[in-house]
């Protein structure tokens, strides 16, 4: 899942640590854009600025090769149940998503995307995001 945060870069990247040492893995880097509508800002979406806004994304994280065994795509809906529609329809095994610290007033507001990725995927789902460091 790629989001264009410090998070789903970090996600990317261990993608990339794992598929390096596998030469049958492919890498689908995946951006869910949400569905522009009346009241939005963005009414019109360019699905192919988007597209090339993820693969900029994913260059830099992926090296050139990796970048020949990555797809790239943009969906257009809801950013946790297209990801787990998109996983299944691929058959992916491995599911890596990027996970940022939410408050719980947020985790209220917004719900557990998590937990509904969790619930739904059909495959292993892996959540990555930088490790906590002490304040010492």
């Amino acid at each position: 899942g790629i989001d264009f945060t410090e998070p789903s870069r970090y996600a990317l990247a261990l993608a990339r640590s794992i598929a390096k040492d596998h030469a049958d893995v492919r890498v689908h880097a995946v951006h869910v854009a949400p569905l522009p509508g009346m009241s939005d800002s963005m009414i019109h979406l360019d699905v192919g600025r988007e597209l090339e806004r993820v693969k900029e994304e994913c260059a830099p994280v992926l090296g050139d090769e990796l970048v020949q065994c990555t797809r790239c795509h943009v969906m257009i809906g809801q950013a946790d149940l297209e990801l787990v529609r998109f996983a299944c329809d691929c058959g992916a095994d491995l599911l890596i998503l990027g996970q940022r610290e939410k408050g719980q007033i947020e985790r209220l507001i917004t719900g557990w995307r998590s937990g509904r990725i969790l619930r739904s995927a059909t495959c292993s789902v892996l959540f990555a995001g930088p490790t906590l460091r002490s304040s010492s």
